[in-house]
């Protein structure tokens, strides 16, 4: 409303100065959360980069290991079984290939399990969040 030059503000119940105290509360108060959120989500990041990257190693070498380096193997202790036993080469083959394909189930197994693990870094942030979120939504309520 503007009377004599001068714009004055109405409000429906003439307490202005106390809501608008109450709102920039609300805002400091959500900008800090918000802030620590940032901080903590950061720390979370790097943690999760840290085991992601452990267990991506892991399931790498595993796979160099299986697709490059096994089938000589294999094939090397394969003909060495059938030397010393009854068995066929086939049949030492197929033994021994068993046994590398065990082994290497094992490894990608034990690193997908690693993956999951790496994600886990995120549950403080959403434990964090929730309860700033509750918070401020609280407060909200409490102003009304």
């Amino acid at each position: 409303m503007i009377t004599n030059g001068k714009t004055e503000r109405v409000t429906a119940n003439g307490n202005q100065p106390a809501l608008i105290g109450e709102v920039r509360s609300f805002v400091a108060h959500a900008r800090q959360l918000a802030s620590l959120q940032a901080i903590l989500l950061a720390k979370d990041l790097k943690e999760s980069h840290s085991r992601f990257v452990s267990a991506a190693t892991v399931l790498v070498f595993g796979a160099i290991l299986f697709a490059g380096c096994v089938p000589v193997v294999i094939v090397a202790t394969g003909i060495i079984i059938a030397n010393w036993t009854q068995l066929g080469v086939g049949w030492s083959l197929l033994i021994v290939g068993g046994i590398v394909l065990a082994v290497a189930a094992a490894l990608v197994l034990t690193s997908i399990g690693g993956l999951r693990g790496s994600m886990r870094a995120f549950d403080r942030s959403r434990d964090e969040l929730g309860k700033n979120l509750d918070s401020l939504f609280g407060e909200l309520d409490n102003t009304n």
